[in-house]
């Protein structure tokens, strides 16, 4: 089960960023073994915020990393909801360094180059490639392109690991490749459309709570939230890292209820959040 929320053509009023997206209605979060959080009163605040099997997420990393929420969102946010999304951004950046040291551990390397490229990619949607009125911009905003930075390493090293852990049970039939390829025939000249995606997995007994969460997005967005920024925040698909976008795509390559959504679409709607098999 899944909640999707696709969009065509992404193309937000300003310059997106990575942004939060909403966590369970108390705005608690579960903390994983290994990991430690200090406490408001804890005289080692400043310097660390948690402490994940011996790796330090600072009070920076937090508010480097809530800035670009509060960017995406213009600042309209109440205190009460700040905090909320403060706590988010805690676990974000627990699950974060998690991947990260997942990966390491399993020899899996990200190289800088690698980053680098993602990040210049992430600055040609957003900065017609500018890469330094990113940095600007990042600057300006309260964050810093390190931040951005180490949430393309989080992502890109558990896309790598997932891979690697998967691939090797995934079986492709001939038939199935000879269905694809009919497929593809059949489809040359149709339409073809650009679409962006926010993809939410929902186990059954979370369905409920996803679909809140989904909601929500969808509102924030409807506000004037960044598309782009909540997509790379919250969206557990691979196309999170830039920005959720599909690229150009025809409707068969959709699930029915997506391509069903999708078709009555016009350039810059939002539509979702809608429910999918898988």
């Amino acid at each position: 089960m899944a909640i999707a929320a696709p969009a065509q053509q992404i193309d937000p009023a300003g310059p997106s960023n990575p942004a939060g997206a909403p966590s369970d209605a108390q705005g608690t979060i579960s903390i994983p073994e290994g990991v430690t959080i200090f406490g408001k009163n804890d005289p080692n605040m400043r310097r660390a915020t948690a402490l994940v099997n011996g790796d330090i997420i600072t009070g920076t990393d937090v508010d480097q990393r809530l800035a670009l929420i509060l960017a995406a969102n213009d600042g309209k946010i109440s205190d009460e909801e700040k905090e909320r999304l403060r706590m988010q951004v805690l676990r974000n950046l627990i699950d974060e360094t998690l991947q990260i040291q997942e990966a390491k551990a399993s020899d899996i390397t990200i190289e800088d180059g690698e980053i680098d490229q993602t990040y210049a990619r992430v600055a040609q949607q957003n900065f017609n490639q500018n890469v330094a009125a990113m940095d600007s911009y990042l600057a300006r905003v309260g964050s810093s392109p390190a931040s951005l930075k180490r949430q393309i390493r989080g992502e890109l090293s558990w896309q790598r690991l997932l891979r690697r852990n998967v691939q090797p049970f995934i079986n492709v039939s001939e038939e199935e490749v000879k269905e694809v390829i009919a497929r593809q025939q059949q489809d040359k000249g149709t339409e073809e459309y650009r679409i962006g995606e926010i993809y939410l997995a929902a186990s059954p007994d979370a369905k409920q709570q996803v679909f809140e969460n989904a909601k929500r997005i969808v509102d924030q967005l409807k506000q004037g939230g960044s598309f782009v920024a909540y997509a790379r925040q919250y969206s557990q698909a691979s196309t999170a890292a830039v920005g959720g976008d599909l690229g150009w795509i025809r409707l068969s390559q959709l699930p029915g209820e997506l391509a069903t959504a999708s078709r009555e679409l016009q350039p810059g709607q939002l539509v979702g959040p809608i429910e999918v098999p898988g």
